[in-house]
């Protein structure tokens, strides 16, 4: 018998951190996939706390300086 193994995502900026962080899950439980609060919207990013990249003029982008020195 092979388990049947379930995959999700959900970004953490819905349940209250400062940066969006995209999380990533497998269970062999089907109810993981209640974690999904879907997209995260451009209101929503407008919101949070940490800005955690800086668009450059070249089009790239570098970390902004909110980040910690570890991250």
């Amino acid at each position: 018998m092979v388990p049947q193994v379930y995959r999700t995502s959900w970004w953490m900026a819905h349940y209250g951190a400062g940066s969006p962080k995209r999380e990533k899950c497998f269970s062999n439980n089907p109810a993981i996939g209640e974690l999904n609060m879907g997209k995260l919207r451009m209101a929503e990013r407008a919101k949070l706390k940490v800005k955690t990249t800086i668009k450059t003029k070249g089009g790239g982008y570098q970390g902004s300086k909110q980040l910690k020195g570890t991250q």
